[in-house]
This record gives C-alpha cells, structure tokens and sequence, in this order.
C-alpha cells in the first residue's frame, strides 16, 4: 500500500475518532446545560419551610437529577470512556435516588434517616468519590467537558 494511502487511512481514523470525541463531548455538555438550568428554575425552600414544601422540593429535585441520567445514558461515549461516563451515570442515580429517600424522610419527619443520608451525600461520600474518579478518567483521556454544575446558591 502506498505511504500517502496509509498516511491518509490513519488520518481517517484519527478524525473518525475525533468526530466521536467531540460529538460526545458537545452533547455530554448541552444535556449539563439543561440540567443545570433545570435545577436552578427548582424551588429551593427555607430549612424552616413546613416540611411538606422541603419534601416537594426534594422529590423535584430527584427528579431532575433522574432525567440528567436518562440523557445521559442517551448519549454513546466513545469506547475509550464508556466505563468513566456509565461510572459517573450510576453516581448521579444513586444520588437521585438518595435525594428522593431523603425527601420521604422529610416527609415523615425521620431525622435519624435523614442524616444518615446526608452523610451517603456528602462530598466525601462513595457517590462523589465515584463521581470524581470518573471525571478523572475523562480528563485524562483529554475529554473537554464543562463539569460546572454551578446552579447559582
């Protein structure tokens, strides 16, 4: 096979590649987007709000946090983060899921429940520390993802 051949043969597949890379990480960034302007429209009541308002609150909350998943799970990683973007998946929804625990909790005033719960959500919990191993895997594979879940508290 002639040199320019296999020259433009592995380019091809340098920009096949690249073509996934970015596709992945300009949708990984607009489904971030919308989350995170989905959430800043949420309520965000008082900690002396009655406790029914603090529970609708978080099953709100839950349920954003679940759809963030769904799209995530919508989108198809390239096959060199597939594992990192299924990890970080399963982090936000066992984080869904433990917000919609604690707003049940709140709802049925359980205050032993819930801070159990606010300790498995802390930022040095198992959920975030997968959270953050996975972001480290996108990283390093060179990923350029806007990871600013900044929802303007």
């Amino acid at each position: 096979m002639p040199l320019l051949a296999i020259a433009a043969l592995v380019a091809g597949c340098g920009g096949e590649a690249s073509t996934a890379k970015d596709a992945y990480e300009r949708d990984f960034n607009a489904a971030r987007e919308a989350f995170t302007e989905r959430a800043k429209a949420l309520e965000q009541p008082s900690g002396d709000a009655p406790a029914e308002v603090r529970a609708d609150a978080g099953e709100a909350a839950a349920a954003e946090i679940g759809r963030f998943v769904d799209d995530l799970e919508a989108l198809e990683p390239p096959a060199d983060v597939a594992k990192a973007h299924a990890d970080l998946a399963a982090a936000f929804q066992e984080t869904a899921d433990l917000t919609a625990e604690a707003a049940q909790a709140t709802r049925e005033g359980d205050d032993q429940a819930l801070r159990k719960l606010a300790r498995r959500l802390s930022d040095r919990s198992p959920v975030d520390q997968r959270a953050e191993d996975a972001v480290q895997v996108l990283v390093e594979a060179g990923y350029v993802l806007d990871l600013d879940f900044d929802l303007g508290r």
